[in-house]
């Protein structure tokens, strides 16, 4: 009996939950989403974005489009033409493939007051111009191979995650631009161009026929290399490198010209130059091996600080007015390890194994430098002050004087072959030097100012604090130079 009840009871519910089965009144309606609510894009196609005489395809309205398939133009028409501003295209991982011909391109948009398109991902070959856009535009995941110019750009445009490959030139761009994580290869002419105030970044160009990266002028170039180009690796005017790498270039490394900072670089194996820097331009903390000439070549008024320059054709080769200190120069044979023209400061900097450690012409200070194994140490010519430098082990001689005026101070000069201190010329001051176990201590000429020339006494044996009957250091003079 109770279980007739229970089921009765259950029965009833399942009637009331089940509902009315009798339909509503009237045709039923929607209840999903369109595919245009779902996915509010446009397909370019010929009933959608019809082309005319100069181009296969065009966009007239705002909005976003999107290629269904491979797109082939065989005549001599651009491919995709937008005429209207605010509109983005997504080439859908597809190929616009062009006639090969001059004066088409792939997608242009530079028509007169077209600004903001976004167009991406996807493959241009045979134009022209692979992309042709005008100012605020992006361009992203773009592949272009074979074009006159692989990526071409207006002002304040940002370019990212883009190759150029086998095109006449790879990226160009005007003002204010980002190109990010870009690549230009096996281009004829410039792989990445960009025009003042702009970015470039984490960006690769090897193998073109010019230059690998021509860079904003000002702006900033960061985290880029830029290998086995025929001109230069990188070059740019009054603007900023920082972390970037240059291999193998055939006209130099890098070329900063004017009021530039290149920091924490490197330039190996390029032909010519490692680095060149312009008018009161920095380079710090930088590296330049194997370049077949200097590693670093630097014009008047520059600061080069920090830097570490090995086995090139020569060292750091310097203008006037310029401060170079606390850097390594060593391995060139036959080069400088530092040469500088007039009124620098050559300050704190290790030079070893080069033909000459140090050279200035005149006006110069030479301090607290170490300069060994060279074939000579330090050569100046008039008005200099030589101090406090460590010169040893040189083939040739420790420092030599060649004109006047100078004042040679507190040096340690030992070991050297030829002679410790040779001053050819008359009136230089020559005090509190100390000459240990050169072939020949001093060579100075008549006509001088010289501290005694002392060779001190050897003392017996100490034990303690003080010995009373060591004979001391022969003078009591402040300005006598030793000999030992």
């Amino acid at each position: 009996m109770i279980g007739r009840i229970v089921l009765c009871s259950l029965a009833c519910a399942c009637v009331a939950f089940a509902g009315d089965l009798a339909p509503p009144a009237g045709a039923p309606g929607p209840t999903m989403k369109t595919l245009d609510q779902v996915d509010p894009r446009t397909p370019i196609g010929p009933a959608t974005t019809p082309g005319d005489g100069s181009a296969a395809y065009v966009i007239t309205e705002s909005g976003s489009y999107y290629l269904t398939g491979n797109v082939s133009v065989s005549s001599d028409v651009d491919g995709i033409r937008v005429d209207a501003s605010n509109v983005t295209i997504d080439l859908m991982g597809f190929t616009l493939q062009g006639p090969g011909g001059a004066g088409e391109y792939g997608v242009a948009c530079t028509g007169g007051g077209v600004v903001r398109v976004r167009i991406r991902n996807g493959v241009v070959t045979g134009w022209e111009r692979g992309i042709d856009a005008s100012s605020q535009c992006v361009i992203e995941d773009i592949k272009a191979f074979d074009c006159g110019v692989g990526i071409r750009a207006e002002d304040k445009c940002f370019i990212r995650n883009c190759t150029a490959l086998q095109c006449f030139s790879g990226v160009s761009v005007g003002s204010r631009c980002i190109i990010d994580c870009c690549k230009a290869r096996d281009c004829e002419g410039t792989g990445i161009n960009a025009a003042s105030d702009g970015i470039v970044r984490t960006c690769v160009a090897d193998h073109n026929g010019s230059s690998g990266i021509a860079a904003p002028t000002p702006g900033l170039t960061v985290d880029c290399t830029a290998n086995q180009n025929m001109q230069r690796g990188i070059w740019f005017s009054t603007g900023i490198a920082l972390r970037c790498s240059t291999d193998g270039n055939m006209a130099g490394g890098v070329r900063a010209t004017n009021g530039s900072l290149t920091k924490d670089c490197a330039a190996t194996t390029n032909d010519g130059f490692g680095f060149e820097i312009g008018n009161g331009s920095q380079i710090t903390g930088c590296i330049a091996a194997g370049n077949a000439g200097d590693g670093i070549l630097a014009t008047d008024h520059s600061l080069i600080t920090g830097n570490t320059v090995h086995l090139n054709g020569s060292g750091i080769v310097g203008g006037s007015d310029c401060l170079v200190a606390g850097n390594t120069s060593s391995g060139h044979p036959a080069g400088f390890g530092v040469r500088c023209v007039d009124s620098c400061r050559v300050t704190d900097n290790l030079c070893n194994d080069n033909a000459l450690g140090i050279s200035a012409i005149r006006w110069a200070t030479i301090e607290r430098n170490t300069v060994a194994g060279n074939f000579t140490g330090i050569a100046t010519g008039e008005s200099c002050r030589i101090s406090d430098n460590n010169a040893e082990g040189n083939t040739n001689n420790g420092i030599e004087v060649a004109d006047s005026e100078s004042l040679i101070e507190g040096n340690r000069v030992s070991n050297n072959l030829g002679t410790g201190l040779l001053i050819y010329n008359q009136r230089n001051l020559i005090i509190r030097n100390i000459n240990r176990a050169s072939t020949q201590s001093y060579d100075i000429a008549a006509n001088n100012r010289v501290g005694f020339t002392i060779i001190p006494p050897l003392s017996g044996a100490i034990s303690g604090d003080s010995d009373p009957d060591a004979l001391g250091a022969g003078t009591t003079d402040p300005w006598a130079n030793f000999s030992h």
